[in-house]
Formats: structure tokens, C-alpha cells, sequence
């Protein structure tokens, strides 16, 4: 989600979904848990990157995650499953370690390496917390200077160290991003469909004095900042925390591991001569 964080990025649109014996039509959604890292040991254990603040809830004991492509396709190919079944799940220092039945030995879980892990909600689920989002309630917004001129779409949520960033395609410097926090977007309004933005200089264009080069906060999808600081020059400002549900932006850190005693011996004294 994301919190002005955006955890999960919604995979798909929403699809009408009957739950019998009500016969009632309950849009759902899905939206991303987690992706799945490197195997650990020989019998199948995967680290998996987390994208949610429950973790406990969403990687419970013969739980079925979907799998998704990076792009956010739908997986083929026998070595691949599309749906994973959660067997059990252990914290290794800071990382999650997840056993899935599908998964038998190293072999096969190295091949879904990179994968992401989607499940089900429902659309009008929300975070308790006015200032969470999901991914899917940003995207598709449209973006105004908060006096009011069009800036353009959100077209995606891209989670970053520091701070979350809004993909914003717009008419005539293609795409932007947008730092999503409180001090830049200080308006979210998921009913009406917009979101505002600070038009601060060389945020959503060049700088007048940088004779036509971009500054770094509109720099293509290909060379987006990878530092935690935000590359508009724009003033620090209290972030907008990440969804607490299937949306967190931040790692979830298991129990310490504390630190083992030197086992080195102590050095002799040199003589008093």
C-alpha cells in the first residue's frame, strides 16, 4: 500500500465475483503481497520480499497465492505454477522464509525467482488510516496543481527506499515523477478522482535556468533516481505512511538476532622490562 505508501499495484481491474448462496456481486481486486527472492537451503525455502504490513495474515499455513510475472502477467509453463500454497513460513534474521507445496527443492524454486505473489480484495476494502492508500486507488487519478491546472494521469506507484513516487503521465513532458508526500500532494481525493499537487519549480518541468535539461524528478522510467532523496529540490516533508494492509512499502523486520560474544582471546601483556 502506500502511504502518502501504496503497496499493493493493482494487477488487474476489478472483476465481479458471486459468492453463493447470496448471489451478491462483490467487485474484488488483486493487489501484491510480496515477491519472491532467492532460495534458501536445498529443500525448496524461498526469502520473499515483503509488500505487506501482515504478513502474518496474508503468509498463514495453506494460504493459495497467484503468481504474477515482474510486468504483471499471468505466468505459463510447467515450472512455473500460477498459484503457490503457503506450507510454512519462518523468519531468517530480517527476511521471510516461506516453504510452498509446489515447491519441492532448490531446482524449482530458483525457476520462480522474481515472481510476484497477488491475492484477492475486495474494492471497497480501505486502510483504517486516512493517509493509506492502495495502489490501485492512486492509479487512474488525475493530478492538478492545487490551483486548479490539469497536470496529467497516475499512471503507476513505484516503491522506492525513501519515499514512494507517482508515475504521472502528462501531455507535454511525457512522463513525471511525483514524490508522494504530504508536503507535494497535499490533497488525495480517491471519490472525486483527483489528486493535487505543489507545483514547485522544477518538479513537474525543467528549471528556467537549465537551459532544457530536465531535472532529476523527470528523468525517464529508465533513469529514475535510485537515491532515497528526493531529486526535485523540494522541501523535506512529513511522509505519508504506507497502507498497514497488503501495502506497506517498508520491510518487515523479524525478530533480532542479537550479537554472539568475541571468541577472541584477550592479548597478553607486554612485560614491565
Amino acid at each position: 500500500m502506500t502511504g502518502r505508501r501504496s503497496r499493493p499495484r493493482t494487477v488487474a481491474a476489478p472483476v465481479p465475483v458471486t459468492h453463493h448462496p447470496l448471489e451478491v456481486l462483490i467487485a474484488t481486486t488483486e493487489v501484491v503481497v510480496g515477491r519472491i527472492g532467492r532460495a534458501h537451503g536445498v529443500k525448496g525455502e524461498v526469502s520473499v520480499e515483503l509488500r505487506t504490513d501482515e504478513p502474518e495474515r496474508r503468509f498463514a499455513d495453506g494460504v493459495v497465492l497467484a503468481t504474477r510475472t515482474a510486468q504483471g502477467g499471468q505466468v505459463h509453463g510447467p515450472d512455473r505454477p500460477a498459484r503457490l500454497t503457503v506450507q510454512r513460513t519462518r523468519w531468517h534474521q530480517s527476511r521471510l522464509l516461506v516453504t510452498f507445496a509446489e515447491l519441492p527443492d532448490r531446482t524449482t524454486a530458483e525457476v520462480v525467482r522474481g515472481l510476484t505473489l497477488v491475492t484477492d480484495v475486495d474494492v471497497a476494502e480501505g486502510p483504517e488510516d486516512p493517509e493509506e492508500f492502495y495502489d490501485h486507488q492512486l492509479v487512474g487519478l488525475a493530478m492538478l496543481t492545487t490551483d486548479g491546472r490539469p497536470v496529467g494521469e497516475v499512471t503507476e506507484v513505484v516503491h522506492g527506499a525513501g519515499h514512494d513516487l507517482l508515475v504521472v503521465l502528462t501531455p507535454g513532458a511525457g512522463e513525471v515523477l511525483v514524490p508522494f508526500v504530504s508536503a507535494l500532494v497535499p490533497v488525495v481525493d480517491v471519490a472525486g478522482g483527483r489528486v493535487e499537487v505543489t507545483d514547485l519549480p522544477g518538479l513537474l518541468g525543467p528549471l528556467p535556468d537549465d537551459e532544457g535539461q530536465p531535472c532529476r524528478s523527470t528523468s525517464s522510467r529508465s533513469s529514475r533516481p535510485t537515491s532515497s532523496r528526493c531529486g526535485c529540490r523540494c522541501p523535506a516533508g512529513p511522509r505519508r505512511r504506507v497502507c498497514s494492509r497488503c501495502t506497506s512499502t517498508t520491510s518487515v523486520t523479524g525478530p533480532g538476532t542479537g550479537t554472539a560474544p568475541s571468541m577472541t582471546p584477550p592479548t597478553a601483556a607486554a612485560p614491565g622490562w
